[in-house]
């Protein structure tokens, strides 16, 4: 199952070249949250997919959302 979280993860970012940021960035929350399941709050893919959202939302400009990762 956690494959299918690093796919999920790679897709989004090839999206993300390509332009394609809301598929990106609703692959990347669906990878969060299977990982969040998965391996639980504190695991340090968590904090990498955090990270990955937080760069896409500063790349295009959503300072809103991406404040509010800032915890």
């Amino acid at each position: 199952m956690f494959c299918f979280v690093c796919f999920q993860t790679h897709l989004a970012l090839y999206c993300f070249a390509n332009s394609q940021v809301s598929t990106a960035l609703k692959l990347l929350y669906r990878a969060r949250y299977l990982a969040t399941l998965i391996c639980g709050e504190n695991h340090p893919e968590i904090a990498l997919l955090d990270s990955n959202i937080s760069l896409i939302l500063h790349a295009v400009g959503e300072y809103v959302l991406f404040q509010s990762l800032e915890m």
